[in-house]
C-alpha cells in the first residue's frame, strides 16, 4: 500500500493514498454543486425580481391587456410577444392614478383570463395557465394585496437546435443567427452548432457570415434547423490590380489592399490624391505636413504615405504606377480615378524588383464603355479651418500673473522690480479699450489676427464617357481653387498677395479596337497649375515664412497692432527676428507665381495571340512625359522686411506705452517711426519690380526645372 506525505513547515502528516483520492472527489463534488446550486439560485432569483423591480406609473380606465402592454412599453424597455387568440379584448380593467411594480400589474391582468407571463431578458412572453373561469375585474376596488388562486402549468420556451454548414458540408463557426426584427441572437461554435430560444412559431432566424449569402429561414414547427449557406461568388469575383495585371480576388495570395471611386470621394474636395487615402485603407499612414494651398514651396505634396510604418530613414516612399506607368499622382484629379490598389508585402511587390521594397500604389484611371454619351458635372465646395492652436493669456491677464510672480520673488531677486508695472497702466490693457489705448496698449490675439475663420476651395469637374463595340472614350476637364487662410488687408503698394493655389486638370482615354484581336490604347492626361507665394525664402528673409505661422503660438499679445489707422504697419525691434510683424512679412514681400505644365502621353497596343497558345497577348507601350516649371511675379525691390535694417521697404511705428502721459501728448515722444535711413537722405517707400516669368533654377531648388521622359515597354502574357 502506498503512502503520500504532505507537508506544513516542519510538521508531517502520513495518510493513505486511496483515502486522499476519495477526499478529493467528495470536495469537488460538493463544490461544483454549491457553485451550480447557487447560480440557480441567483438567476431564478435575477428573473422573478427582475419585473418585481421595475415600477411605472399607470391609470387604468375600462382598457383592455393591449392597452397595458402599450403603456408599459412607453416607460421601459420591455417588449411583449403573445399569441393574437389568446387575448381577449372584452376584458376591461380600471386601476387608480400611481407607481405600480410591473409584475403587480401583469398579475392583476392576466390572471383573471387564465394567463401568465414569463420574461427572459427585455421579452415578456404572455402563455397560457390551467383553466379559470373568466371574469371581469375592477382592481380600483379590490384589496391590492388579495392574493389569487394560482396553480401554474409548466412553462415551456420554444428552443430551436441546429447546425450551419457550407455548400462543401464544411461547419461553419461564429455565423451570425439573429431573430428577425430583434437584437436577440446568437452564433455557431466551432463545431458549427447553435441553441436559440424564439417567442413562437412565425419567428424568421437570420444566417450570415462574411463572403456568404445571408439566409432567412422560417421556424414553423420544426424543432432542429440544418442551414446551408452558399459562397458569394460576387465579392469572389472582383478584379483587383496586381502588378502588371489583374486577378480575380479568390486567387489573390498576397497583402493587397483597394478602394474604388466611391470610397475616394469620401474624403470630399481634396487638392491631393494622396491625401484620399488617408484613414480609407488598412496599413496606409498618410502624414502631411503642411496645409499650404498647392503643397510645399516647389509645388511638390505636402504628403508623405507609408506602407506598414516607415522602413527607411531616406524617404521611404511607395512606388506609384498610373496606367502601368511610373508617374507622381500629386496633380491627378481624384475624380478621374477608377481605382487604387496597394501592395503591401514582398510577395506582392516581388515583381517590381527593389523599386517595390517601400510598396506599390497601382491608380487606374477610368476608361470608355459601350453605350450611350453619360455626362457628369459635378461641383464641391469645401470649408477648412485652421489647426486647433492654444489657448493664450490675453494682455491684462498676462501682465497680472507677471506682477504676481515679481512680488513673489522680489525678496529673493531685487532687481525683479525693475520690470513691474504700475496696476493703473496694467488695466489700460483690459478689454474693453477705447480706441487711444488699443492703438497704445495693445491687446491683440493673433491667431484671430493672422488666419480667418474659414477658408474655402471649390472644385468643378466635368466628364463624358460612352462609346461603341469599336471604340470607347472617356474624357475629364476639372478646375480646382484652393484659397489661403490669411486675413486680407491692404498692403498700400498696389498689388495683392496671396496664398492661392489654381488647377486645370484635362484627361483623354479612349480604347480602338481595330480588329477581332488588336486593340489600341490613347491616353492623353495633364495639368496646368499656379501657385501664389511671396518671396520669403528668398535673400535676407530665407524661410521666414516661419514669422508667419510661429506668431499663433510664440508672438507676445501687447508688444503691437497689426496695423494702425494711419497705414504703418507694428514693430517692437528690439525683439528681433522673434519679434517680426507676421502681417507685415505675408503681404510686403511681393507675389511668387509658380506655374507648372505638365503633358503625358501614353500608347499601347495589345495583340491577343490566343490562335498560338489559348491565353497568349503580347502589349507594346510607347509613352512621352513632359513637365516644366516657371516662376515670376512681382519682387518688392531690396525684399526686406526687418523694421531695424534701413534697406526695409516696409513703413513702420513702434509705440512705447511707458512713455505715454495723456491725449495731450505729442506722439512724437512716445513714438518711433522705422525704418532708419543710414545716409544723407530720408527713407523712403520704394516701387516693386517685375519679375519676368522664367524657367531657371531657383535658390530652393538648384536643378533646372524640366522634365523629359521618352521610353517603352514589352510584354506577354499567358
Amino acid at each position: 500500500m502506498y503512502k503520500s506525505f504532505i507537508t506544513w513547515g516542519r510538521y508531517s502528516l502520513s495518510v493513505h493514498q486511496p483515502a486522499i483520492r476519495l477526499v478529493m472527489r467528495i470536495g469537488l463534488f460538493y463544490i461544483i454543486t454549491t457553485v451550480a446550486c447557487v447560480q440557480l439560485l441567483v438567476a431564478r432569483h435575477s428573473e422573478a425580481q427582475s419585473l418585481a423591480e421595475i415600477k411605472v406609473s399607470l391609470q387604468l380606465k375600462n382598457e383592455g391587456v393591449r392597452d397595458v402592454f402599450r403603456k408599459i412599453e412607453k416607460q421601459t424597455q420591455l417588449r411583449f410577444a403573445f399569441i393574437e387568440n389568446q387575448i381577449d379584448d372584452k376584458a376591461k380593467f380600471s386601476l387608480h392614478k400611481g407607481a405600480y411594480r410591473v409584475s403587480e400589474v401583469l398579475d392583476r391582468t392576466l390572471s383573471p383570463l387564465g394567463l401568465t407571463y414569463m420574461n427572459t431578458g427585455n421579452v415578456v412572453y404572455i402563455i397560457k395557465r390551467k383553466s379559470q373561469s373568466l371574469k371581469a375585474v375592477n382592481f380600483s376596488q379590490s384589496d391590492p394585496t388579495a392574493e389569487l388562486p394560482v396553480q401554474y402549468a409548466e412553462i415551456k420556451i420554444p428552443t430551436i437546435k441546429g447546425k450551419v454548414i457550407d455548400d462543401k458540408g464544411e461547419a461553419l463557426p461564429g455565423v451570425s443567427i439573429l431573430l428577425k426584427g430583434t437584437q436577440q441572437g446568437t452564433t455557431t461554435d466551432i463545431e458549427g452548432n447553435f441553441t436559440i430560444n424564439v417567442p413562437d412559431q412565425g419567428a424568421v432566424l437570420v444566417f450570415s457570415f462574411v463572403g456568404y449569402i445571408s439566409q432567412e429561414v422560417p421556424v414553423g414547427n420544426q424543432a432542429t434547423l440544418n442551414v446551408t449557406l452558399k459562397v458569394d461568388q460576387k465579392i469572389l469575383e472582383e478584379i483587383v490590380v496586381v502588378g502588371f495585371g489583374t486577378q480575380k480576388k479568390q486567387s489573390v495570395v498576397g497583402s493587397i489592399v483597394q478602394m474604388d471611386e466611391n470610397v475616394i470621394k469620401r474624403n470630399g474636395n481634396v487638392t491631393d490624391l494622396r491625401e484620399a487615402l488617408a484613414g480609407q485603407l488598412p496599413g496606409i499612414n498618410a502624414i502631411t505636413s503642411s496645409g499650404e494651398p498647392g503643397g510645399i514651396t516647389t509645388g511638390e505634396s505636402a504628403t508623405n504615405i507609408f506602407i506598414r510604418g516607415q522602413s527607411t530613414w531616406n524617404g521611404g516612399q511607395p512606388l506609384v504606377l498610373v496606367d502601368n506607368v511610373e508617374r507622381s499622382m500629386n496633380n491627378i484629379d481624384p475624380n478621374e480615378v477608377a481605382s487604387i490598389s496597394v501592395l503591401k508585402d514582398a510577395s506582392a511587390t516581388a515583381v517590381f524588383g527593389v523599386k517595390g521594397a517601400n510598396g506599390v500604389i497601382l491608380i487606374t484611371t477610368k476608361r470608355g464603355q459601350q453605350g450611350k454619351t453619360k455626362l457628369n458635372f459635378n461641383y464641391t465646395a469645401t470649408a477648412k479651418v485652421v489647426s486647433k492652436v492654444p489657448e493664450k493669456l490675453d494682455s491684462y491677464e498676462t501682465l497680472v500673473r507677471k506682477n504676481e510672480m515679481i512680488e513673489r520673488e522680489g525678496v529673493l531677486n531685487q532687481p525683479s522690480w525693475n520690470d513691474y508695472m504700475p496696476y493703473d497702466i496694467v488695466t489700460r490693457y483690459r478689454m474693453p479699450q477705447s480706441a487711444e489705448y488699443a492703438a497704445i496698449y495693445p491687446n491683440v490675439d493673433w491667431a484671430k489676427a493672422v488666419f480667418k475663420d474659414v477658408g474655402f476651395s471649390h472644385r468643378a469637374t466635368l466628364s463624358a464617357q460612352g462609346g461603341s463595340k469599336a471604340v470607347q472614350y472617356f474624357g475629364s476637364l476639372a478646375y480646382l481653387h484652393e484659397g489661403d487662410m490669411f486675413q486680407d488687408y491692404d498692403n498700400g503698394k498696389g498689388y495683392k498677395p496671396s496664398y492661392n493655389f489654381d488647377r486645370f486638370n484635362f484627361r483623354s482615354n479612349i480604347d480602338v479596337r481595330i480588329t477581332r484581336t488588336t486593340k489600341l490604347k490613347l491616353n492623353m492626361a495633364g495639368y496646368y497649375s499656379q501657385k501664389n507665394t511671396n518671396y520669403n525664402n528668398e535673400g535676407s528673409t530665407g524661410r521666414a515664412d516661419q514669422w508667419m505661422w510661429s506668431s499663433a503660438y510664440f508672438l507676445p499679445p501687447n508688444i503691437f497692432l497689426p496695423r494702425y489707422e494711419d497705414g504703418l504697419w507694428g514693430a517692437y525691434s528690439e525683439g528681433g527676428n522673434n519679434t517680426v510683424n507676421p502681417l507685415a512679412v505675408i503681404y510686403n514681400l511681393g507675389i511668387r507665381q509658380t506655374r507648372a505644365t505638365q503633358l503625358n502621353s501614353d500608347f499601347t497596343l495589345e495583340q491577343d495571340l490566343g490562335f498560338i497558345t489559348k491565353g497568349l497577348k503580347a502589349s507594346g507601350m510607347l509613352f512621352y512625359d513632359n513637365t516644366i516649371r516657371s516662376e515670376g511675379g512681382i519682387y518688392d525691390i531690396t525684399n526686406h522686411v526687418r523694421p531695424a535694417e534701413a534697406a526695409t521697404n516696409v513703413a513702420y511705428k513702434q509705440i512705447y506705452p511707458l512713455l505715454y502721459k495723456g491725449p495731450e501728448q505729442d506722439p512724437s515722444e512716445y513714438t518711433k517711426y522705422l525704418p532708419v535711413s543710414t545716409d544723407e537722405y530720408d527713407w523712403i517707400l520704394r516701387p516693386w519690380t517685375i519679375r519676368q516669368e522664367e524657367i531657371r533654377a531657383a535658390n530652393w531648388d538648384s536643378s533646372i526645372p524640366v522634365e523629359r521622359r521618352l521610353m517603352y515597354q514589352l510584354s506577354s502574357a499567358g
